[in-house]
């Protein structure tokens, strides 16, 4: 009878054992730091926007100028007075015979309130002048004055006002507080040139024609220009 041979084969599976290693003593104190204390968070920042109101006021600025001027006859010309409240410091003071801007000429002056008066003298007698007044400032900007009028007539002259003078031997002369260089009118028809006196400003000098050194001479002046 035949044999029989028979193998069983038992298979048994065991699952995979997996080892994670025990923390170390450190790891462990570190867990339970981290495990205990709570994470510090970063600041929370605001932006506030803040307003700051100056409290001091602004400077303001300084009123503007304002100056006057009153003009009054004097014996030889004009008395130029500032009116009112104004700005003591240096002035100029332009004058000139009306339609002549040529006679034109300016005075520099200093007003204060001891000096509110400046008088313009050696003017022509029956003469009508333009003049205006300026306050001048440290920048050098002139801040024109206001007035009444523009133009003013100047006196007449009284009988006195022309003295005989002496100053230029040769010649015959007069002197006067008034300006009368362009005052001389021609008498016999004898031509005569004037000449201001060199050592007296309010002098003035006619030198006849040679051929009429010997003629009497009768000198008229007539005011205005």
């Amino acid at each position: 009878m035949p044999s029989t041979y028979s193998t069983s084969i038992s298979a048994t599976t065991t699952p995979p054992t997996i080892t994670s290693p025990s923390p170390s003593p450190t790891n462990a104190l570190d867990l339970l730091t981290s495990t205990s204390q709570p994470q510090t968070q970063p600041p929370i920042t605001t932006s506030n926007t803040s307003v700051t109101t100056n409290a001091k006021a602004e400077a303001q600025a300084p009123p503007p100028l304002e100056c006057s001027y009153t003009v009054t006859t004097s014996k030889s010309g004009f008395n130029i007075t500032m009116n009112g409240n104004f700005t003591t410091g240096d002035y100029t003071i332009n004058i000139k015979e009306t339609g002549r801007p040529d006679t034109g000429h300016n005075d520099p002056v200093q007003f204060s309130n001891e000096s509110l008066t400046h008088e313009i003298k050696h003017l022509k007698p029956c003469t009508e002048y333009e003049h205006d007044v300026a306050f001048n400032d440290a920048a050098g900007k002139k801040t024109p004055c206001t007035t009444q009028t523009n133009t003013t007539e100047t006196n007449e002259w009284k009988e006195g006002d022309i003295k005989e003078g002496s100053c230029m031997p040769g010649y015959v002369c007069y002197r006067s507080d008034w300006d009368i260089s362009s005052s001389l009118s021609k008498s016999h028809n004898i031509i005569i040139s004037a000449e201001t006196c060199k050592s007296d400003k309010n002098g003035i000098c006619f030198k006849p024609r040679y051929i009429d050194i010997c003629t009497d001479l009768t000198t008229t002046f007539t005011s205005g220009n």
